[in-house]
């Protein structure tokens, strides 16, 4: 498997499509996303309850496919927490050079 560092994170086509093409918006969904959403990872990642898991699996994939985090999407509804806890911190490095290098 390759590392997070050799492959794509955020497909670029698919945050476009969400954003209509508008760079300071894709700017600020990810900031949101990290914000708002990206700390979810942790809290599926260590849920015990069945209905718990549902929600923060349902709720992250509708969120990461919105910014293009297709493989955190696939990742959230496996729930294996060692992996979703790897991508989230690869997206959280991804979004950080984002927002550092502006539109």
């Amino acid at each position: 498997m390759p590392r997070a560092a050799d492959r794509q994170v955020i497909d670029d086509a698919a945050l476009a499509a969400t954003t209509g093409g508008d760079a300071a918006l894709a700017l600020e969904l990810l900031h949101i996303f990290r914000q708002g959403t990206l700390p979810d990872v942790l809290r599926l990642a260590e849920a015990d309850d069945a209905e718990t898991r549902r929600r923060l699996a349902h709720r992250l994939k509708g969120a990461a496919l919105a910014i293009g985090a297709v493989r955190l999407a696939a990742l959230s509804e496996a729930g294996d927490g060692d992996a979703l806890r790897a991508e989230a911190a690869a997206l959280d490095a991804e979004i950080a050079r984002r927002l550092a290098a502006g539109p």
